[in-house]
């Protein structure tokens, strides 16, 4: 009520239960292991306050990680970064044929063979692009 004094584990108890959902975990972790009538208000905020901080890392990296596998070159196509290695380049085509799938490598040369291999075969991946 009004002007009424409240002692230190009432003032934390009502700052543990004013918190929302997501600190649940820290909030049950507090109330089980410290003496909520003696922990201090300071105590009790610099867990909520490192608590957040982890969760804000964790958001973060995790936005990080989900685009980091995706780079847009200068065509405004998207290839993924993560497949270097990967010696195939996939182009978008119409509606009839979704993808078109070249080897990256060949693909400056437009695909065809070198004039010198009279077995037809590109001198880069040795597969027959006609």
């Amino acid at each position: 009520g009004y002007g009424e004094d409240l002692t230190k584990g009432r003032i934390v108890q009502k700052l543990l239960i004013s918190l929302t959902k997501e600190f649940d975990p820290v909030c049950y972790v507090i109330e089980q292991t410290r003496d909520i009538e003696t922990i201090e208000v300071q105590e009790v905020i610099a867990a909520l306050r490192g608590f957040a901080q982890r969760l804000e890392r964790h958001a973060e990296s995790t936005t990080e990680k989900a685009f980091s596998s995706m780079s847009i070159n200068s065509k405004g196509s998207q290839s993924s970064s993560s497949s270097g290695s990967n010696k195939s380049k996939k182009n978008w085509k119409s509606k009839d044929k979704k993808w078109d799938s070249k080897p990256q490598n060949c693909a400056n040369q437009g695909g065809k063979p070198s004039q010198g291999d009279k077995s037809g075969k590109c001198k880069h991946c040795e597969k027959l692009h006609y």
